[in-house]
């Protein structure tokens, strides 16, 4: 018996998963993909995309039951108060590997001390975990425009405009 006939021929339990496309596990989703980009008539050899591209997983999560789809559903005063990690490259990337620089492409980093700002999610922390020797990450409540950054990082001019002791008063009295 050949092992084409053995998956074919299998358990009840196999032929459901075959036939019905009802998927019980990660590990059986996992497996299917891997089935659908070998066997997908989309992979053939005069198509212009690599094989196993977006378009494979697409028709399969077009299979997937809704259940594995679904996200995760927050409280709408959680929802409110959603934290960013502001992540800023502090060391340049030249001469590391190719995939640490798609990394740091992907976050959205190109120059030194280049900083921006991603809402926290398991994601961006696993890319972030990646290029962790090379940026420095802060937990932050809101997301800094490019001028309040700047304006963050300037340094005072080193120097004050003095005013009359009456402005002065009237200023520390009112504060």
């Amino acid at each position: 018996m050949k092992p084409r006939d053995k998956l074919t021929n299998g358990s009840p339990s196999q032929r459901l998963f075959q036939n019905d496309n009802r998927y019980k596990d990660t590990q059986q989703i996992a497996k299917a993909s891997q089935r659908a980009a070998f066997a997908s008539p989309e992979n053939n050899s005069t198509s212009s995309k690599p094989a196993g591209s977006l378009t494979v997983y697409a028709t399969i999560l077009r299979k997937l039951p809704t259940k594995y789809l679904r996200t995760k559903q927050t409280n709408p005063q959680t929802a409110k108060m959603s934290s960013y990690f502001r992540v800023t490259l502090m060391r340049s990337a030249i001469g590391l590997p190719r995939r640490t620089n798609d990394v740091l492409k992907a976050l959205g980093l190109k120059k030194r001390m280049a900083t921006v700002f991603h809402p926290v999610s398991p994601s961006v922390a696993g890319q972030i975990m990646k290029v962790k020797e090379l940026v420095q990450v802060q937990e932050v409540d809101r997301r800094l425009t490019k001028q309040e950054v700047h304006l963050e990082r300037k340094p005072d001019p080193g120097y004050y405009v003095e005013k009359t002791s009456g402005v002065e008063f009237e200023e520390n009295r009112l504060a």
